[in-house]
């Protein structure tokens, strides 16, 4: 076999070098990282700070490759001070593949990607940047509780996240975290660049403790992201893969909310100074059943009864239409909007800006563009995409969507309207046929850049998503955690569920939104835990039909009654989500935490129909088990003290939320 091997080195440091172990071994060393590479099959040894995490992780590209060539260059980014290392590997008749990794200065994870290349050109829908190879075994764990962490591509149709066993195999999206949930000690792997693919991760485990599989790759479809087809092809001279992140932590949450700040590096969270939002939102209780008459009711109650009393941020209350405005008058609309501001309060509105649900292909696209529905669906087969709730998916690439979305963002500004929800994001990313746009090729490029196109006509109002796809974040202050919620137990666990997995992703959005928080018709324990998943989420807006024309007394009382509680609301005016204490488990971890450096937020949950007696040890805190604490049972305003463990005895379907001071 004929063998080449070039090394051009740029830049060359003390702390980041590439060693030549005789002619078929590199090793690329920087920071906490050393990277053992083997040229002729392409694969690595990831090694942390002297102990092997994997062995054996290549890409999965066949082929006879015969000639290497290995680069390094010292690099300052975002992440910080690194050094990027390259390897070409070439053959005859084959594409070049080209593997480089980003390992920086301090950090406890790398980033890698793969590409191929040919000046002939290159089309594929399938890479692997992370691949290990068919032998592994993985047991960096430890004996105990291993878990592997399951995320769902969107937040619709109920769908959950999920914390399995690490016994046979499952596929996550976008992220995926391998975690000993006694010692905590984990790994995460994801894609932080999310322009082109829908990213997928397998894991497998042949045996109690062991990692036999891990793939991160990109080109995930099918009923998990709500596509027919399967992943659009991206072609070129070169095709790379999303930039994927590989991390080691002590702490799998840690590594999460890095994930999560390594995402942000390249999309930064929208900004937002104004504080977490405060308010109401329609669809709860009125639905279709909205009416003028009603919002204004709404908004004179919130005045009179609430923003004197805790329930604002800032000074500012939002009062938000959901669907169901449509049947209003510009004038009325206008009005609400008026009528609000005199009252302290900022309108809301809601869109959605890529379905279709009249369903008539022949019917004119609202904007003024002369384009029929059928012109703007995104097509599978031939057929339109019958998506999620009943809507059909149309192109955000396509000029009459795109007139369609200038129009409406013009209508609601020169109606007043300051905070929009926009809703059923996922239609407007499914694979398809073709797209108006001749240089998009998958899905989350046009959506990508209908998103883009609909945050410059928004400018300037605060945006949060409903139903959507978990990335890209960089077009709305706030997404939903979870899909709907209402009031009870079951609703709580369910949000808390997307909380427990979910929260790091207040690293890559301002906030996290809990959805409208319902108070009527359960019991006051209930009401306690409902709002209490919503403050340790993200934004708050409450949900029940405060009117006059509809709603009736016992809700108007649970407004006042647990919506002002000056404690718990400073909790939500923080705009932090709380980290789950154990995550060891299918559904909603019942302890939440919060440091602040000063304090310590515990909230504990009972979903049972029985009540709940634990101990925790401070340990699991993060504080000192010998101590004496001080701390507040904040929605009983009961003074209390721990030592060596917090003891909570909380009601069936309620929760308690202490401060403790450290």
């Amino acid at each position: 076999m004929r063998r080449k091997i070039c090394v051009v080195t740029l830049f060359l440091v003390f702390i980041g070098q590439i060693v030549m172990a005789g002619g078929n071994t590199a090793d690329f060393k920087y920071g906490k990282w050393h990277l053992k590479y083997t040229l002729s099959t392409g694969s690595a040894e990831y090694i942390y700070q002297g102990k092997t995490v994997f062995d054996k992780v290549g890409t999965g590209v066949s082929g006879t490759y015969t000639e290497y060539e290995i680069g390094q260059e010292e690099i300052t980014d975002g992440f910080g001070t690194g050094m990027c290392f390259t390897v070409t590997r070439s053959g005859e008749n084959l594409p070049s593949v080209i593997q480089r990794f980003f390992l920086y200065e301090g950090k406890d994870y790398f980033l890698t990607d793969v590409a191929l290349s040919d000046e002939k050109g290159v089309e594929t829908n399938y890479l692997r940047p992370i691949s290990t190879e068919p032998d592994t075994r993985c047991d960096i764990l430890g004996k105990g509780d291993n878990r592997v962490l399951i995320v769902p591509f969107d937040n619709d149709k109920w769908v959950r996240y999920r914390s399995s066993d690490l016994r046979g195999g499952v596929n996550s999206f976008e992220v995926s975290a391998v975690y000993n949930a006694d010692t905590r000690r984990g790994i995460v792997i994801g894609s932080v660049e999310h322009d082109t693919w829908k990213s997928g991760v397998r894991i497998e485990s042949d045996e109690p403790g062991i990692i036999s599989r891990l793939e991160l790759y990109t080109g995930a479809s099918g009923e998990g992201t709500r596509d027919v087809l399967p992943h659009g092809k991206v072609k070129g001279k070169t095709v790379r893969s999303s930039k994927t992140f590989f991390g080691y932590f002590e702490d799998w949450r840690d590594g999460m909310e890095e994930f999560g700040r390594a995402c942000a590096t390249i999309a930064p969270p929208l900004p937002w100074n104004l504080g977490t939002p405060f308010g109401w939102n329609s669809w709860a209780k009125m639905e279709f059943r909205l009416s003028y008459e009603k919002v204004l009711e709404v908004s004179d109650f919130f005045k009179e009864n609430l923003q004197n009393n805790n329930f604002e941020n800032n000074g500012i209350v939002y009062i938000g239409m959901d669907a169901g405005w449509a049947k209003m008058s510009d004038e009325q609309l206008a009005d609400i909007a008026r009528h609000c501001k005199a009252n302290g309060q900022k309108a809301g509105i809601y869109f959605t800006p890529f379905s279709d649900w009249g369903k008539d292909p022949e019917a004119y696209i609202n904007g003024n563009s002369g384009y029929k529905c059928k012109d703007a669906y995104l097509y599978a087969n031939g057929k339109t995409q019958n998506m999620v709730a009943g809507g059909l998916a149309m192109d955000p690439t396509h000029p009459a969507i795109k007139e369609r979305i200038r129009e409406t963002a013009e209508r609601f500004k020169r109606l007043g309207y300051e905070y929009i929800k926009i809703d059923f994001l996922t239609h407007g990313c499914a694979e398809a046929d073709y797209y108006y746009d001749p240089e998009v090729q998958t899905g989350m490029q046009a959506y990508n850049k209908g998103m883009a196109y609909l945050l410059e006509q928004m400018e300037g109002m605060y945006i949060t998503m409903a139903i959507s796809p978990l990335f890209p974040s960089q077009y709305a202050h706030s997404r939903r955690i979870a899909c709907d919620a209402w009031a009870g137990i079951g609703d709580t666990e369910y949000t808390l569920n997307s909380l427990t997995y979910g929260w790091w992703l207040n690293q890559v959005y301002t906030y996290n939104d809990p959805d409208h928080l319902l108070l009527e018709p359960v019991s006051d324990g209930e009401n306690r835990a409902r709002i209490t998943s919503g403050v340790i989420t993200g934004i708050f807006m409450n949900g029940d039909d405060l009117s006059y024309i509809s709603g009736i007394q016992v809700a108007k009382d649970k407004a006042r009654k647990f919506l002002t509680n000056e404690d718990i609301n400073a909790i939500a005016k923080m705009g932090k989500s709380f980290r789950p204490v154990n995550g060891n488990m299918d559904g909603a971890d019942f302890l939440f935490m919060y440091d602040t450096g000063k304090e310590v937020y515990l909230a504990a949950f009972n979903y049972s129909g029985y009540d709940l007696t634990y101990d925790l040890p401070l340990s699991r805190l993060g504080l000192r088990e010998f101590s004496t604490y001080k701390a507040k049972e904040l929605w009983s305003g009961k003074e209390v003290k721990f030592k060596k463990n917090v003891r909570v005895c909380i009601p069936k379907k309620d929760v308690l939320v202490f401060r403790i001071m450290r």
